[in-house]
This record gives structure tokens, sequence and C-alpha cells, in this order.
């Protein structure tokens, strides 16, 4: 029913539904609210897709629920791409904006993502932009809240990791969190049910085992090679590097209680010696003093 109301809709222009200018009408239309914008693309016989219609009515609820606290935008992305966006200065009057786009929050070729480009186009500051670097679905009413979930780490539009939170909505994570790049120089991993700090810190060294230093050797090699120290700045390069990734991981981890982080000495930063009691002090030894007085009877 409501797949040929969206199809009505469209064909009559009415209640929030307009054509994408620059896209053909027969393949895309835009359904337009107070506080959403989304895209949804037709298929030959002039329906909205399964998908598309299926993420419509997630971002509706998403919107819905956020109760003028959010302004939703919902379309197709690829890091530094998107489908189609609304155009400069039309959408928002909202505190915060969700892009319901995939990979909203990565870097494209160019070195921008597309929550920076929506985040200057809308006038926003780039930290009040929710984005996530990985794919996205917004899942809708679970019962409890209206769910949209990132199969990567939500960030700003600053590019940095962020815990999301509007009331009745719910900004999850999927169960694994593939390895994207939020930030310049930087990566983070996924977060998996049973893991230990030092399993992020293995996959993070991971990642940046074949990382070219400004040396123009490998981290790998840099970590190998006997005669380059700790201290060494090419050392340090490549330790910045994994460290970051670490130090955003075990955040996004510990926000949404991934892994159960329960041993103190496993959350002590990786090669750092582990947290130490410290030493009980011992009381002071009493001091003997020898009788000089009368005798004793």
């Amino acid at each position: 029913m409501l797949r040929h109301a969206i199809k009505s809709f469209y064909i009559a222009a009415t209640l929030g539904l307009s054509l994408a200018p620059s896209l053909a009408a027969a393949d895309l239309v835009v359904y337009e609210d107070t506080c959403q914008w989304s895209t949804v693309e037709l298929d030959e016989n002039g329906d909205p897709t399964d998908l598309d219609l299926a993420c419509l009515l997630g971002e509706i609820d998403v919107a819905t629920a956020g109760g003028g606290e959010i302004f939703v935008v919902g379309t197709h992305g690829s890091p530094g791409s998107a489908q189609c966006l609304p155009d400069p200065g039309t959408i928002g009057g909202t505190p915060e904006l969700v892009c319901s786009i995939c990979y909203a929050g990565s870097e494209g070729p160019g070195g921008t993502s597309i929550a920076e480009c929506v985040a200057v186009d809308q006038g926003y500051a780039c930290e009040d932009v929710i984005a996530c670097t990985g794919s996205v679905s917004p899942v809708g009413n679970t019962g409890t809240c209206a769910e949209i979930r990132c199969n990567g780490v939500w960030v700003d539009a600053c590019g940095d990791v962020i815990t999301p939170w509007v009331d009745g909505v719910c900004f999850t994570y999927g169960t694994e969190q593939p390895t994207s790049n939020p930030v310049p120089g930087a990566a983070t991993v996924g977060c998996f049910a049973g893991d230990q700090p030092h399993d992020v810190y293995n996959r993070c060294e991971d990642v940046y085992e074949d990382w070219v230093a400004s040396d123009g050797q490998t981290c790998t090699e840099i970590w190998q090679d006997p005669s380059i120290g700790s201290g060494d700045p090419r050392f340090q390069e490549c330790h910045a590097l994994v460290q970051t990734c670490f130090d955003d991981t075990m955040a996004v981890c510990q926000a949404n209680a991934i892994g159960p982080f329960t041993d103190e000495d496993d959350l002590a930063t990786p090669g750092e010696p582990p947290m130490e009691e410290p030493p009980m002090e011992e009381p002071p030894m009493e001091e003997e003093y020898e009788y000089v007085g009368p005798p004793m009877p």
C-alpha cells in the first residue's frame, strides 16, 4: 500500500515528494519533510525499489523520533561521493544533522568527506553533523527507539570519532566494524565480543605494517630493525599512528560496551608496563630505649 502511495506522490508531486531536478524523473524522486530529505530510486515500472523503500521508512522513523533535534539526509553514497544532495542552504534548522548516507564520514580521493560537504552547504558546524565511515542501515522503530546502524565508526564532519546521543534515536553499530579511515593519517579497527585491548592493538599494528614512513621505510621494516630504538623519530612516527588507531577504537569499544574489558592490567596501553599496586607501607619500627633509672625492685 505504501509503495503505491509513494508512487502516487511521485506522479502528483504532492505531500512533500518532489522531483530531483538534476536527475531524470523516471529514475529518482526526493521525499521532503520538516526534518528530512531522502532520495527514492524507482525501478523500470516506476515503483520504489525495495531497498530504497525500506531506507525511506527507516529514515522517516529516525527523523520523527528526533523530535526536531535532528535533520536526516538520506541517499546512496561512497567515500567522497553521493547519489544526490540537497541544494546548498535549502535544509536544516535543527541543532544537528544526520547523514543516512553510506561512507559519508570517510574521505574521498580528494581528501573531503560527504559529511564535510553537507556541513558547508547547509551551514552546520562540523561537530554538529553525524556520519558513518561505513555503510548505514536506517533500521527504524524497534519498540524502544528509532535505530540507525553504522557498519563502521560514527564520526562528525570534523573527522572525530563520536558517540552520538539524541533522545528517542539509537545510534548503533553492526556486529563487525571494518577498517575505516575517519581522520587523515589514522584508522580504526573493529570491536568484537571477547576482545581485550591487546587484540585491538595488534589489529592496529596490522593496519600499519605496510605504511611507508617519511624516510621511505615501512613500519614493519622500522619495527624489525634492531638499530632503530623506541626513541627514534622513525619508530615514533609509526607508533603514533598505531596509538591513535588504538585510542580511537578503544573509545568506540568502551562507549558501546563491546568487549569485556574487566582486567585492569589489560586496560594499560600495550607496550607500557601493567599497572602495579602501590607497595604497602610497613608500620614504623618502634625504637627501643635502655632503662637508666634506679634499680627496679
